[in-house]
């Protein structure tokens, strides 16, 4: 698959404006672009980063979730429309259907993004999801001073809203499998996760499924097979999936997001970026959607150079970090099932550590609590490093 070249009369719209989307306009012109670019968010907020969300946002207003403000969009000649939504694709006479009418482009770069999943029990007042500004906003709103939460889910966006509502209030974790997990790793590191909670005062309730939540005088009874909780306030956070209904019938979006190649070519004028992208991933030899903050950022810089001067950097490879409870996790590689632990630093029962992990060509690192360590060990293996420096 190959794409040309911008020219400088090329009209290029982003639809998303999340950290991907975002960075994918503001890189065009710090690439040297002069053509017209439109940036599309679903939202009626300026640009702003998700991973706050579940830490310093929610625990109270703060402001360094935001990206870029309007006044920055403008002053890149970034037209910046909010609160609009995309409700229809057609490559070929390159026409993208807006909720505010049709917009036509040479390129389109989507950045979609995912949608956080919703269970058929966390329809009523007081059950809040974790995925937008006004989530977080709403979820705070429910919470009385103290007042204790529920959190359903057993991802790190679950383990991160625990770690952050633990510190101002009685907390629970309620997680249908039985462990809890981290990203690519899966369940490798479970037990030290759930002890990590444990110490902190959150409890652990693995294998429950909620069955219902019910309004219980000023606050919400979450019932599950095995108990009965009591919380001013429930946090869904039980996965997501890739925000393409709108590319119905384009042969580009599907259960697994825009299957792009190696560069984020969708197609030879769609380009995809950010959580919403399944990359063609040349080491582990299958498409892979990656849903982190550094992804998002390589994806757009990838993106941006490829497509005016016609320069592909190596693939990105995947990275992330968290911090529960002030303990700093980092995560980098690819992860195969079943693989050996090596430790490069400290050892299985330390409170601190660096693990390799290899499988064929498959080899990832994770760090625990050991941020210098970590960096030492990425640095003495080169297939590790980032393509393009963003962490």
């Amino acid at each position: 698959m190959t794409d040309r070249t911008l020219r400088e009369q090329d009209r290029v719209v982003v639809v998303g404006a999340g950290a991907a989307g975002a960075t994918a306009a503001v890189e065009l012109r710090r690439h040297g672009f002069r053509g017209r670019v439109v940036l599309v968010g679903g939202e009626p907020h300026p640009p702003y980063a998700r991973p706050p969300l579940s830490k310093n946002v929610l625990a109270g207003p703060d402001e360094s979730a935001d990206l870029y403000t309007e006044q920055e969009l403008r002053s890149l000649d970034i037209e910046f429309r909010t609160a609009t939504v995309a409700l229809g694709l057609d490559v070929a006479s390159g026409r993208l259907r807006l909720s505010q009418g049709l917009l036509e482009f040479d390129h389109l770069i989507i950045a979609t993004g995912v949608a956080a999943r919703r269970p058929a029990w966390a329809r009523g007042d007081g059950v809040h999801l974790l995925r937008t500004r006004d989530d977080v906003a709403g979820l705070l709103s429910d919470l009385r001073e103290g007042g204790p939460a529920v959190i359903v889910g057993g991802g790190v966006l679950a383990s991160e809203a625990a770690s952050t509502l633990a510190a101002t209030r009685e907390c629970a974790l309620v997680v249908r499998g039985g462990e809890l997990r981290l990203g690519a790793v899966g369940g490798a590191f479970s037990s030290r996760i759930i002890d990590l909670h444990e110490s902190h005062g959150v409890g652990v309730h693995l294998q429950e499924h909620v069955d219902t939540v019910l309004a219980q005088g000023r606050g919400l009874e979450i019932r599950t097979q095995h108990h009965r909780h009591r919380a001013d306030a429930v946090v869904v956070a039980v996965g997501s999936q890739p925000a393409v209904e709108w590319l119905s019938g384009t042969g580009i979006g599907g259960p697994d997001g825009v299957l792009c190649d190696a560069a984020g070519r969708a197609s030879s004028t769609v380009s995809a970026v950010g959580d919403v992208a399944a990359w063609w991933d040349p080491v582990a030899q299958r498409h892979v959607r990656v849903e982190h903050q550094s992804a998002a950022l390589e994806h757009a810089s990838i993106v941006a150079q490829r497509l005016l001067n016609g320069v592909c950097p190596d693939p990105p490879v995947p990275f992330f970090s968290s911090e529960l409870y002030g303990t700093r996790i980092q995560i980098c590689g690819r992860f195969g099932p079943g693989a050996p632990w090596d430790y490069v630093h400290g050892a299985p029962g330390a409170a601190s550590f660096v693990a390799l992990a290899t499988t064929g060509a498959l080899r990832g690192l994770v760090g625990w609590d050991a941020p210098r360590a970590f960096r030492e060990a990425r640095r003495a293996r080169p297939d590790l490093m980032p393509a393009i420096a963003t962490h």
